[in-house]
């Protein structure tokens, strides 16, 4: 599905370093084909890969940037109403692009449980 939900549960990267996001409607984050897809979670390595990154600050100098775990030096980008990875241009659009401000909502009936 490319629907993209706006509400996320922050997990522990299913790759086993950094970080997945798991939407509050079903499925996690994920790149593939250099577009960021809402997929469902398989036991595959390539597919935990996937769906994990690391977090830096945000390289507009304000909230955070996505770098997924299996693409180093690619980060989550929002472009022509689709999100997707690519390489830094070192553009300020770029930078812009990249950078997400994160909202911490109360996990009301969320039990954190897989």
């Amino acid at each position: 599905s490319s629907g993209i939900n706006a509400e996320w549960i922050v997990r522990s990267g299913l790759a086993g370093k950094g970080y997945s996001l798991e939407s509050q409607s079903g499925g996690f984050l994920r790149h593939r084909n250099y577009q960021v897809w809402v997929d469902q979670r398989s036991a595959t390595d390539l597919n935990k890969n996937d769906l994990s990154f690391t977090i830096e600050g945000g390289l507009a100098g304000k909230g955070m940037t996505f770098n997924f775990v299996n693409y180093p030096g690619y980060f989550l980008r929002h472009a022509g109403y689709s999100l997707w990875i690519h390489t830094n241009d070192g553009s300020k659009l770029f930078s812009l692009d990249s950078s997400f401000e994160v909202e911490v909502v109360p996990a009301s009936g969320i039990d954190g449980s897989w």
